[in-house]
């Protein structure tokens, strides 16, 4: 007979990810200066801290600088806006019948231009801004870390003896790791974005500076991650949570292949249900060949979950990876007929 009972202890799929999250103010600031892409990426970022998948921190010297800084970050960006202009038609294109269209069109982008900034300009009054918007619901999702006095000396001591974050003589980004360190609870990676170079390694502007890193690691037991901009967070935020679903998935083949008991291959085939459709060939023919090998799996082969699992599973086993012989042998025990022989079949 093929197999015998398999006990062994199959690894515990992991639970999914929630992620520690800061971005540095001029990452807020910027987001009056971003195109329609990427407000959605702010908008995908809100959707993951609603889902728990993510939490925000703010620390309150964050506020105060975007806030302290917000009018100055529109108002260049209002200018920069104001000097997009068409420039008068030249003397030898004016006897063309369409330079009298493009004059036409000159005008009419003049006065649109004017009514966009009126509106761009009241919008910013009433802090109505889409960037304003965005900000003002992020900032009820986070958790806001306040500036204590406890954190505003030690930020005091950090500047003093010249630690990094921050420029010379500088208190603000030190404020604001000193709030994160008692903010984050320990044993959670924190992922920085932001494009300051107080944060990010001289060697690898990929990678946090050694210093803050070495820093985090001592203090909170866990890895300081930087990333430029949202984007980029997101990308390796989907990246990782594939790698994990890659382990899950893995996680829930190896507990029906050495399940060691016929109610641990039931839960098992109730946690693998959701990934049949993302399997690898790879892994339809491991799932196949755990039914051949472990008795926990083959003997209660006509037990309707167990039946109607593999055959969804046998017709995607790659071709040519199992004998016909097995293959025939799994079709019968995955038949939900009682009078099936199971121990016959695998003498």
């Amino acid at each position: 007979m093929l197999g015998g009972p398999c006990a062994a202890v199959a690894p515990k799929a992991t639970k999914k990810q929630t992620h520690h999250v800061f971005l540095d103010t001029n990452t807020y600031l910027n987001f009056f200066l971003f195109s329609p892409d990427d407000i959605d990426e702010l908008k995908k970022l809100k959707g993951f801290i609603d889902d728990g998948e993510l939490v925000l921190y703010l620390p309150e010297q964050v506020i105060h600088e975007f806030e302290r800084n917000r009018e100055q970050k529109i108002r260049h960006g209002l200018d920069e806006f104001t000097r997009s202009i068409l420039k008068p038609v030249p003397l030898m294109l004016r006897h063309f019948e369409t330079a009298k269209d493009y004059e036409k069109a000159k005008g009419d982008f003049e006065k649109a231009r004017s009514k966009l900034l009126d509106a761009a300009h009241h919008s910013a009054k009433l802090k109505a801004l889409p960037a304003d918007e965005i900000f003002a619901e992020l900032k009820t999702l986070a958790k806001v870390a306040a500036t204590t006095p406890a954190v505003y000396a030690r930020a005091l001591q950090r500047m003093r003896l010249g630690n990094p974050p921050g420029k010379p003589d500088s208190l603000g980004d030190r404020v604001i790791w000193e709030s994160l360190l008692v903010s984050v609870p320990p044993e959670n990676d924190l992922h920085v974005v932001t494009a300051d170079t107080d944060f990010v390694s001289p060697l690898d502007d990929a990678e946090p500076r050694e210093f803050l890193a070495n820093e985090w690691y001592e203090k909170r037991r866990s890895t300081l991650r930087v990333h430029s901009k949202i984007k980029v967070f997101l990308k390796a935020k989907f990246d990782l949570e594939f790698e994990t679903f890659k382990a899950e998935k893995q996680a829930a083949i190896n507990a029906l292949a050495f399940s060691g008991s016929f109610a641990s291959t039931h839960t098992a085939i109730g946690e693998l249900q959701p990934y049949v459709e993302y399997l690898e060939p790879n892994e339809y023919l491991e799932i196949a060949q755990a039914a051949l090998n472990n008795n926990q799996i083959f003997w209660i082969g006509s037990d309707s979950d167990v039946a109607e699992f593999y055959k969804l599973i046998l017709p995607k086993v790659p071709a040519g990876t199992m004998t016909a012989d097995e293959m025939a042998t799994l079709k019968k025990i995955f038949n939900p007929v009682p009078s099936v022989d199971i121990i016959g079949l695998l003498d």
